[in-house]
């Protein structure tokens, strides 16, 4: 009790003799309310968008249902290298959007609402995404509620675009590739708007590397060709392009996107040789 007391009468003193002290803490226990708030009302709006009755309708059609088919014939054989079909190789895709249905049906059984929540999961990660970066990006002069307002609707309007909401209701690779891309987009812009903070600028080449890896094992070699040409062009227009080049650690981001991506493909090709260079390679991907 005594501990109690002296601990509290320092936190007053210390008022005292700081006025501004208390308003800080005042200050940035509304921030936080604020924010959350708005967190709490976006995680709201994607759980009706994404999860509301996910699973009540059976799998739509052929590529729904090849989707959920191909993870649980991964986890009837144990072998989550080789994509099967029916019992056979089927190499259209690769093996992101397989892994995460497969996880899915490894924790929570076998149903048409498991294959879809990894799809539902992707689509809130990036709602939530957005918020973060817009209101990362929004500048400190501006009052928190102004701030939020414009995060929380950045947020809103890309949760109740019926695009979004379409693939985030099914067990299609379409959102792992759309959200994957977007990611990496949202990593550029906190590169490009770092200023003199070295670890926004961290953050962002980390978001780039690891999303753009992703995407890649999501739908093939478009998961880093959308996101590099729109990058490459956007600098270009800007005449930015010969600068970023310069400041970018390519090292890293080398060694970051091709330990996401090189394993599976190096695995899949000696597992199944030629069969799978011709097929993935050679005919799906070009």
């Amino acid at each position: 009790m005594n501990q109690i007391n002296w601990r509290k009468s320092l936190n007053e003193e210390s008022n005292k003799q700081d006025p501004n002290n208390k308003d800080r803490k005042d200050s940035a226990m509304h921030e936080k309310k604020v924010i959350g708030l708005a967190l709490l009302a976006l995680v709201g709006l994607c759980s009706i968008a994404f999860f509301n009755q996910l699973g009540t309708l059976g799998l739509m059609d052929k590529t729904e249902g090849l989707f959920a088919e191909i993870p649980r014939q991964m986890l009837v054989t144990g072998d989550w290298i080789t994509p099967r079909w029916n019992t056979k190789t089927f190499f259209d895709y690769p093996v992101w959007g397989y892994w995460m249905v497969g996880l899915s049906y490894r924790i929570f059984g076998v149903t048409a609402w498991a294959a879809r929540l990894p799809a539902a999961l992707a689509a809130s990660t990036t709602v939530l995404a957005v918020f973060g970066t817009v209101l990362q990006l929004s500048p400190n002069a501006e009052g928190i509620k102004k701030r939020v307002s414009r995060a929380l609707l950045a947020g809103t309007i890309l949760t109740l675009s019926p695009g979004w909401i379409g693939w985030g209701r099914a067990s299609v690779t379409d959102m792992f590739l759309s959200s994957s891309i977007s990611l990496a987009l949202l990593g550029f812009l906190l590169v490009l708007k770092a200023g003199d903070s070295i670890r926004q600028r961290r953050i962002g080449h980390t978001f780039i590397a690891l999303f753009s890896g992703i995407a890649v094992l999501a739908k093939g070699p478009v998961g880093v060709l959308l996101p590099g040409l729109t990058i490459i062009l956007f600098l270009l227009l800007k005449r930015r392009l010969v600068n970023q080049v310069r400041t970018t650690p390519w090292l890293p981001m080398v060694a970051l996107f091709s330990g996401i991506v090189l394993p599976w493909y190096a695995m899949a090709t000696q597992a199944n040789g030629l069969d799978f260079l011709s097929k993935f390679i050679g005919f799906s991907n070009f």
